[in-house]
């Protein structure tokens, strides 16, 4: 899913999901934040993978230093983010907000999951602690995929305490956007990680390794 979001046919979907799941929507900003939903009809889950950094527009935004402040779907503050990353999740979470409300007003309330790689990781990661805050019934699920860090201490400590948050973070060794830490950024998610560099196949196949993680995914990750 990861993967998929950067592909720019609005709804072509190669990605490999049971025959239950389909593409429901894609939503972009006019400076490039872009994001796809899928939607399992059989089960009332939502999938919504945000692209990494594939233009100048969203450069721009990885180069856009400081912190801002985070609040959840409360309105509560809990934290502080990387600017960059606060400012793209401005840009598009008034649409991504949008189309899940509806989903929801048609009974897709069973579970969201985010996921992203690069850019689209730390996304991924501030929209699931916004709505674990917003939907505090709902399990809310995230896997990123050489994401930065996304936020401060308070951020990270507030994530951790959301008991209808599940996380998980794939990293490479030596991948410099996942390793190096940003300014004043201190949360990388550290209880779930999963090392692509460190982890054999003979020892836990893909399948077996994200089944354990996540029980609504049956899409197969290859790492990145």
């Amino acid at each position: 899913l990861a993967y998929q979001v950067y592909i720019t046919s609005e709804l072509e979907d190669s990605v490999k999901l049971s025959e239950d799941w389909s593409i429901y929507k894609v939503v972009a900003t006019p400076l490039g934040i872009r994001a796809k939903i899928w939607i399992n009809p059989k089960t009332g889950d939502i999938l919504v993978g945000f692209r990494g950094t594939s233009s100048l527009a969203e450069a721009k935004v990885d180069a856009t230093l400081g912190a801002s402040p985070f609040k959840d779907g409360t309105g509560s503050i809990t934290g502080s983010v990387y600017k960059g990353f606060g400012d793209a999740w401005e840009q598009i979470s008034v649409q991504i907000n949008k189309e899940i409300e509806t989903l929801r007003e048609n009974n897709y309330k069973s579970s969201i999951q985010f996921t992203g790689h690069s850019l689209g990781g730390a996304l991924a990661e501030l929209a699931s602690v916004y709505y674990s805050g917003k939907y505090p019934d709902t399990l809310i699920f995230e896997t990123s995929v050489g994401a930065p860090t996304s936020g401060d201490k308070t951020f990270g400590d507030y994530a951790r305490s959301r008991q209808n948050l599940h996380m998980t973070r794939i990293i490479a060794p030596g991948d410099p956007v996942a390793n190096v830490k940003l300014p004043g950024m201190d949360y990388p998610e550290k209880e779930n990680v999963i090392n692509v560099g460190t982890v054999k196949k003979s020892q836990l196949s893909v399948e077996d390794m994200f089944s354990k993680i996540n029980p609504i995914v049956d899409s197969l990750y290859t790492g990145y």
